[in-house]
């Protein structure tokens, strides 16, 4: 049962939806479940005042996902009639999203992925080098660990990283101040490429943009800006709140020590019991549709709530326990569909080597007496900050 100050922060949330307001901030679960057990699908709004309808259900969400109804191009979106933003593979329907996600899908297949394996555990490695004692788990190792990743994967020398990483987890952290900066420094980065192609994925954006014909240059710009920004987020959310999850789970976190093989799957689990995003990106009615019972009017958005539908019952027995034993454990937290989430074999790779380093480097770790802080910006579920104290 709810109390009542959590029941009305529920109210609130809806009133503001993506937003948490403070009780919910660190345990919304309980919420979310009363939500699914309420209704489908429910009437929301947003900051800016428009209209939302928020999916609970796994059978609701594979509706939202898979229905060509449901359009994830802002050009649906009632009022706007004109989308005049440059695209990428995110906001973009077929044909469009077909040639927008086919320029750089190799780099991102899974076997290409494998093959970073070694590279990636050097990164973790470097990373972990450092750090003992007292840390901020999110700032000390998250936070760079996939930009390092990525800049690798855009052809950047080692050496040549740290001047962009600065900038980059600033304006990830919130400073727009640095954004200008940002641009910059991927508008070089994209040129240099032009001047000097190779195998990366920066030299086969440049290659569709000026051999091709296949991009346009904002295209190419907004391509970057989504694979740096969401492969970003996704991976600090997933291995920090994973830790976070552990520790509040310490049978689990044994389990891990003694048999290290699970932690491909805990990276599931992890992923099913807290989704790194709080809903999916949004799509649109192109029409109206009937969703669950529920018309959804055309052009209006429709979010689906991943932490709700991950632990739907239909999906997994006992879904609100946390067991990375548990076999093959079902979630959306990539998405579904067309959509599905295309760095999501890097990021289950990250996350992977990431938690079996932290955990065959330091014997201990412990929570720090700060304890943790959780981000509150609209869609994502993750920690601003999570000390920690580490004994090798």
């Amino acid at each position: 049962m709810m109390d009542e100050r959590y029941a009305a922060a529920g109210l609130e949330a809806l009133a503001r939806y993506g937003e948490l307001p403070g009780p919910l901030t660190a345990d919304p679960h309980r919420w979310y479940t009363s939500l699914r057990d309420g209704a489908p699908v429910h009437p929301a709004t947003l900051p800016d005042g428009r209209r939302v309808w928020v999916v609970t259900t796994a059978d609701a969400a594979a509706s939202v996902f898979t229905d060509r109804r449901f359009s994830n191009d802002p050009a649906h979106r009632a009022g706007v009639g004109v989308f005049d933003g440059h695209r990428h593979m995110g906001i973009a329907d077929p044909p469009d999203h077909r040639r927008l996600r086919g320029v750089v899908a190799r780099h991102f297949a899974a076997p290409q992925i494998a093959r970073l394996r070694s590279r990636v555990t050097e990164v973790v490695d470097d990373l972990l080098s450092g750090v003992d004692g007292d840390v901020d788990l999110v700032a000390d190792v998250a936070a760079v660990l996939p930009l390092r990743v990525m800049f690798g994967l855009f052809g950047v020398p080692d050496e040549e990283q740290d001047r962009y990483l600065a900038p980059l987890v600033a304006a990830s952290n919130g400073d727009t101040g640095r954004l200008a900066r940002v641009r910059d420094d991927l508008a070089e980065l994209v040129e240099r490429r032009a001047a000097e192609p190779g195998d990366d994925v920066l030299s086969t954006l440049v290659r569709a943009r000026d051999v091709d014909g296949t991009l346009s240059d904002g295209e190419v710009t907004a391509t970057v800006f989504l694979l740096l920004s969401a492969g970003h987020e996704t991976v600090v959310s997933l291995v920090t709140v994973g830790v976070y999850t552990l520790l509040r789970h310490e049978r689990q976190l044994k389990a891990l020590r003694e048999h290290p093989g699970l932690i491909p799957t805990a990276i599931e689990e992890i992923l099913r019991f807290e989704p790194t995003a709080s809903h999916s990106t949004g799509r649109y009615a192109t029409q109206d549709v009937d969703l669950a019972g529920v018309t959804i009017p055309a052009g209006d958005l429709v979010l689906v709530n991943l932490a709700a539908v991950n632990r739907d019952p239909t999906l997994n027995e006992d879904p609100q326990r946390f067991d990375v034993t548990r076999e093959s454990p079902r979630h959306h937290a990539f998405g579904r569909g067309r959509h599905l989430c295309l760095g999501a074999p890097l990021a289950r790779l990250e996350a992977e080597i990431a938690l079996t380093r932290l955990l065959a480097t330091y014997r201990d770790i412990r929570p720090g007496a700060e304890g943790a802080a959780w981000r509150v910006e609209p869609g994502l579920r993750g920690l601003a900050s999570f000390p920690v104290t580490v004994t090798r």
